[in-house]
């Protein structure tokens, strides 16, 4: 199980992770976890910033996990808080895949605004990465947040994903999380939509990237928005809402965002 690989395993590296180790001493627990207590294990390490290729690598040491966390984390939550500003959670019983998840970052945000509401019940939770160091920290702050969350571990490039891997279980609403994923242009974007939208029920897709015009950039997410505001694609899903926004981050970095929501 996923769950004995990550609070059992003797790999290197993975029992000397010391976030991972504060979550199973109950250092960090339900009770006090939050992204701002996660982000200050972040620390700068020697010669590593730039093994980060500006955000777009597949992590491989604890060190690299470290650096992204002090170098992007601060970024990454200015994002998210105004992806969810103006996100209401409308349904309570809610499925989230996070996709591309890293260490876990944009469900630690939205935990952070939504788990306190005592009537959300997550049913299951479904963590995407092809790095599998970052998986296993995914997984661990993730469950810390409740330990009887119901926890599904892809560790793979998400061009790899089957359609069954994006399983439901139960009906209720599927929150999509995209975290500076959707601008990189080394996967197939429509490619996993399509394998997202043949799964019936309401879907709800957040996604937060830089706002660039090279190396995929904001144009992947601006086609991604026209193909589901397009008229001619109405027979395949009825659209709720969509929004494109575009923000600056509190370091004045410019953000692009997407909020679609539809039915299947």
């Amino acid at each position: 199980m996923i769950e004995d690989m990550i609070l059992d395993s003797h790999e290197s590296g993975v029992s000397n992770d010391k976030l991972i180790k504060k979550i199973t001493n109950k250092t960090l627990n339900s009770n006090n976890i939050s992204f701002d207590l996660i982000r200050n294990h972040g620390r700068e390490e020697n010669n590593v910033k730039n093994e980060l290729q500006w955000g777009r690598a597949i992590l491989a040491t604890q060190e690299q996990l470290n650096q992204y966390l002090h170098t992007y984390g601060l970024m990454i939550k200015s994002q998210w808080i105004n992806v969810l500003s103006s996100f209401e959670l409308e349904d309570r019983n809610v499925q989230i895949i996070d996709y591309a998840c890293g260490q876990g970052l944009a469900c630690s945000l939205f935990f952070d605004k939504f788990l306190q509401q005592e009537e959300l019940e997550v049913r299951q939770i479904t963590l995407i990465e092809p790095s599998a160091i970052a998986l296993r920290r995914a997984y661990a702050i993730v469950k810390c947040y409740n330990e009887n969350h119901n926890i599904n571990c892809i560790n793979l490039k998400l061009d790899d994903l089957k359609d069954n891997y994006l399983r439901a279980n139960g009906n209720s609403t599927y929150i999509h999380l995209f975290s500076n994923i959707l601008d990189i242009n080394t996967f197939d974007i429509f490619k996993l939509f399509r394998k997202i939208i043949g799964k019936r029920g309401k879907h709800v897709f957040l996604a937060v990237s830089h706002d660039r015009d090279f190396d995929g950039g904001a144009p992947r997410l601006e086609e991604l928005h026209s193909a589901f505001v397009y008229e001619k694609n109405a027979h395949f899903f009825k659209k709720v809402s969509s929004e494109i926004r575009r923000f600056n981050c509190e370091n004045g970095m410019p953000a692009i965002c997407l909020n679609i929501q539809v039915e299947i």
